[in-house]
């Protein structure tokens, strides 16, 4: 299983028929769209069953295969992962696919359950302290910095031993005004795809200085490109300037906004345009 949370459509019983033959290693499938049961009503990511029965309603066990699908654009489920609890292989035009519960919505529930709870409910806090040491200066007044905490991470701050004079921690933040920009976040393994996150909405008016993005694990072979969009249409000048985290690594930062400028009722969204990885903070700084 995986560690992820599946969704459902949001209608019952959703089901309809692939447009075109597939092959067992097909990422991405078409799909036939009617008024009442159309690709628009799926959410990703989810499972889906094809050919667990013929058209005539005759169960097809030698033919059944549940896959996951990433996203979903127009009538094309992307990013698909063949052959989940079963074995990838061609489909002909007209198969049925149909969103059925399974093992994969089941099990992988239960994975994301069990990241931070034990079996009986209680939270597993204590499986993710993580420890940062930070080191002051001699003659210095105090330290002040920024943290980036990525999600799944945390820390614990003790004194240091030999340290003279008091032993004071204290955390503070600037004061964020209502209608600031939360970043966007995702917890878990990364892959090209649209609107990887829910859609953030501006409350008020903002000029945008820079964007930057953290990961939890280094970007894994190329470069992990990111677009932000902005009612649509991205905020950088050119795909040359979209946020790049170079393969190995975890953090990239840039000023090289064109689109700086938002206003009450402006619709953000972030893309994965090249690259995987793992865990993401994207924040956008106004």
């Amino acid at each position: 299983m995986a560690i992820r949370l599946l969704k459902a459509s949001t209608v019952n019983d959703w089901s309809t028929t692939i447009v075109d033959t597939i092959s067992d290693s097909s990422t991405s499938i078409g799909l036939v769209s009617t008024a009442s049961l159309n690709p628009s009503q799926l959410q990703a990511p989810g499972a889906l069953v094809i050919d667990r029965k013929s058209i005539s309603g005759t169960l097809t066990p030698e033919k059944r295969e549940y896959v996951y699908f990433g996203g979903v654009s127009g009538v094309t489920l992307y990013n698909v992962t063949r052959g989940l609890n079963s074995t990838a292989q061609g489909h002909t035009l007209g198969a049925l696919i149909e969103e059925t519960p399974s093992v994969a919505h089941w099990g992988d529930m239960l994975d994301w359950f069990a990241v931070e709870h034990n079996s009986d409910g209680t939270h597993a806090l204590n499986s993710h302290i993580r420890q940062v040491t930070v080191t002051g200066v001699s003659g210095a007044s105090g330290i002040r910095g920024d943290l980036v905490v990525i999600p799944g991470s945390n820390m614990s701050i003790y004194a240091v031993a030999g340290a003279s004079g008091y032993s004071n921690v204290v955390f503070s933040s600037p004061t964020i005004t209502a209608g600031g920009l939360s970043p966007f976040s995702v917890n878990g393994y990364l892959a090209t795809s649209t609107y990887v996150t829910p859609p953030l909405m501006v409350e008020n008016a903002l000029a945008a200085k820079s964007v930057s993005a953290a990961l939890k694990y280094p970007a894994s072979g190329a470069s992990l490109v990111l677009d932000v969009n902005k009612n649509g249409t991205s905020i950088f000048a050119s795909a040359a300037q979209r946020l790049s985290i170079a393969g190995g690594g975890t953090y990239a930062s840039t000023a090289s906004i064109s689109a700086t400028t938002f206003v009450p009722g402006d619709i953000l969204t972030l893309d994965i345009d090249v690259g995987t990885g793992d865990t993401l903070t994207c924040l956008i700084e106004t």
